[in-house]
Parts: C-alpha cells; structure tokens; sequence
C-alpha cells in the first residue's frame, strides 16, 4: 500500500513573517510593529501553540499573542499558497517544533491519493 509523507521546515524568521501577516489580516488586536520573537511550545504531541512577542516602550513587558494550533496550521498553509507549494486539501497534516521552527507534515494514504485523484477528474 503506497503512502506519500513529506515535510515542510520553516524556519523563526520565515513563522514571524507569515504570523505577523496573519494577526493583521485576521483583524487580531496587535501591535502595529513587527513581532520581536516567536516562542514554539508544544507540551503534548501533536498539539503546538505559537507565543508572539510584540516590543513595546518597556523591554521587559512585550506584548503576548498566543495563537493555537488550528490558527497555527491556517497560517501556514495560507503561506504555501501564496508561494503556490501544493498541499492537497485530503492530506493528514500534522505539526511539529522542529528547533526553534515548525515542520507540518503532510500524509495521504493509498486511499487519500485514490479519492485526491478521483477529485481531480471532475
């Protein structure tokens, strides 16, 4: 039975942007300058949050935004479409600290790709 698995590393610097990105355009309280530092928690497997760090006037007390892991994943995704990187909608995505970065990785099982393929026809 043929499954495909592949995994897509962003780095801190690529999850600033694309979470700076999506806070302002999902219409999210936050600061108006760019986030300082991202802080990837992932207490139990398979379930990360994301800790935005926004500057402000006092350097001890940055502005924290925590997003969770369905605005995590919406995120991300929303950036391999702008840089056209295919995700098929069937796949299992799955989202991992990898470093101080993230990875999803993405399965389709021999049943997935059928349907995927199956999809594409019509």
């Amino acid at each position: 039975m043929p499954v495909d698995v592949r995994k897509l590393i962003f780095s801190k610097k690529e999850l600033r942007l694309t979470f700076q990105r999506f806070c302002l355009d999902q219409r999210m309280n936050v600061p108006d300058g760019p986030v300082e530092d991202i802080l990837v928690v992932e207490d139990i497997p398979d379930e990360v949050r994301v800790i935005l760090n926004y500057p402000t006037d006092n350097p001890s007390n940055p502005v924290r935004v925590h997003l969770r892991h369905d605005q995590i994943m919406e995120a991300l995704l929303g950036f391999c479409r702008a840089l056209k990187i295919p995700v098929p909608r069937q796949a299992q995505k799955h989202l991992h600290k990898h470093g101080e970065g993230l990875a999803v990785t993405i399965g389709m099982s021999e049943q997935d790709m059928l349907a995927a393929r199956h999809n594409a026809r019509r």
